[in-house]
């Protein structure tokens, strides 16, 4: 927006004498004690100095009242022309400043979402168990030597060479490997049925994309000697298994799964929703966006994606940049959205909700309320209450929200 403001005189010349007696004190002018240089000295001397000042802070001083009595919250540092300074005149200037946008009426009631449903199935539970189960295998040599079968664990030695060169950086000794798990499909079947003490070539085709840039698009030759064959014994999945593993029975074992699994879905269902109403609210109100506002917020996303990428020893790919300034779109139109609602259905977060809400926590963790109370202040509190607010404000609105369930997209409609 743009402001024509205008600061009377009386209120000028008040800056222009706390300036000049602020400067009175330290000026130091040839012929004259420090502290005693007459007005008209000073003005001679320091008059371009205390103008260039006076102007900085009739520009504050104006802007201050002007953005208090039009109620606008500044988002970014406002664009002035310094103004001129005269005697006995009011002293005017245009401000060009970023705002929030102001939304009148936030219209959130009756919004209609769709949300996929989360199941549980029998195959998730039984997945559940297996992880249990591979956890619990036990790792030993044959009772008789055999040869290797999928699922056995071979210690070698191998080289790889192309075009009858050995490329020595390939070279591998003691390398553990599982047959099944991971392996080059010609060097997983290459192993299949050798025993302890064989040698054998395995050969295989590369693609130019090949990590290695002697094996780029190359033919290579895996020279491997088998040292020792592992088996793998994984317990028997019934009430021994479950006992093991802090369960009176298989059968509670798969129940108190469910279980998890159950609250699992919940939360993901909760947090699908909470997407489809906020995208939803975006849809049913036009807010304009302050540019710096999504950029301030594209910046922090994007240095946050960049952080979490190098925790993980993952790359960011193009299509992760490009997904940012979608992304901090929505959250800023979203965020001036709740606010606005909050403000409109005059919608708080108390002491009584906050003190609620670490009692909540303290029964969760085992820590006591008073050690939290602790822990929860200033920032802290600060992101408590905003998530508290969130549940507030997401609450009213599904309250009124049509919600329709549907089936989950398909695997190959995801990819």
């Amino acid at each position: 927006v743009e402001l024509k403001v205008e600061v009377p005189w009386d209120r000028v010349s008040v800056h222009l004498e706390r300036t000049y007696k602020e400067i009175a004190k330290h000026a130091q002018v040839r012929g004259f004690r420090r502290g005693k240089v007459p007005r008209h000295i000073l003005q001679k001397v320091y008059g371009d100095r205390v103008r260039e000042e006076v102007a900085s802070l009739v520009i504050e001083d104006g802007l201050v009242h002007a953005v208090e009595e039009h109620e606008l919250l500044v988002v970014a540092q406002p664009n002035v022309e310094p103004p001129s300074i005269k005697k006995n005149a009011p002293c005017a200037f245009t401000a060009t400043l970023e705002v929030r946008p102001k939304i009148e009426k936030v219209s959130f009631k009756k919004l209609d979402v769709e949300v996929e449903r989360v199941d549980v199935t029998d195959e998730q539970i039984d997945e559940r168990i297996n992880a249990l189960r591979e956890r619990s295998v036990t790792i030993q040599e044959p009772e008789k030597a055999r040869a290797s079968k999928a699922g056995d664990e071979l210690t070698i030695d191998y080289s790889v060479s192309v075009d009858g060169e050995t490329i020595e950086e390939l070279t591998s000794e003691a390398k553990e490997v599982v047959l099944g798990e991971g392996l080059l499909p010609e060097f997983d079947a290459g192993l299949q049925g050798v025993n302890v003490g064989d040698e054998v070539e395995i050969g295989v085709d590369f693609e130019e994309d090949a990590g290695h840039p002697a094996l780029k698009g190359k033919h290579a030759t895996f020279t491997v000697k088998v040292s020792k064959i592992m088996e793998r014994i994984l317990p028997e999945i019934d009430d021994d298994f479950a006992d093991e593993h802090e369960y009176e029975s298989l059968a509670a074992m798969k129940e108190a799964i469910r279980g998890e699994l159950d609250e699992a879905a919940n939360r993901e269902r909760e947090t699908r929703l909470k997407v489809a109403l906020i995208d939803s609210l975006i849809a049913k109100n036009e807010v304009p966006v302050p540019p710096t506002m999504l950029e301030d917020q594209r910046k922090e996303m994007l240095q946050q994606m960049l952080t979490f990428s190098q925790m993980l020893g993952q790359q960011v790919t193009p299509e992760d940049l490009e997904s940012v300034g979608p992304r901090a779109e929505r959250r800023v139109k979203a965020g001036l959205l709740l606010s606005a609602l909050a403000r409109q259905e005059k919608l708080e977060v108390t002491d009584a909700d906050i003190d609620t809400k670490l009692g909540e926590m303290a029964e969760k963790t085992g820590k006591h309320i008073a050690k939290l109370k602790a822990d929860y202040q200033g920032e802290r509190r600060e992101q408590l209450e905003n998530e508290l607010l969130e549940e507030k404000l997401l609450t009213l609105v599904k309250e009124s929200a049509k919600i329709r369930e549907v089936e989950p997209k398909a695997d190959a409609e995801e990819e």
